[in-house]
């Protein structure tokens, strides 16, 4: 999904401006069993009008892969 949403286009490794995905996850680690962390990341997100891409990433998809990072994005 992250793939067809274009989110690992900008999120490698070799990406300067955005964090990749494995800097992401472990932003994220440890909060796959709070769920009010990853709607507070999602709240973040969303926050970053600036950034297009994220605004046109509907929410459940956004949600599902917050959630795929929370869990290490195995």
């Amino acid at each position: 999904m992250a793939m067809d949403y274009g989110c690992i286009n900008c999120h490698t490794e070799k990406s300067h401006s955005a964090g990749s995905m494995k800097r992401l996850s472990e932003r994220m680690g440890g909060s796959a069993d709070r769920p009010e962390a990853v709607q507070d990341m999602l709240r973040e997100i969303r926050g970053q009008s600036a950034i297009h891409s994220h605004q046109m990433v509907p929410d459940e998809a956004a949600l599902t892969i917050l959630n795929w990072l929370a869990q290490g994005a195995k």
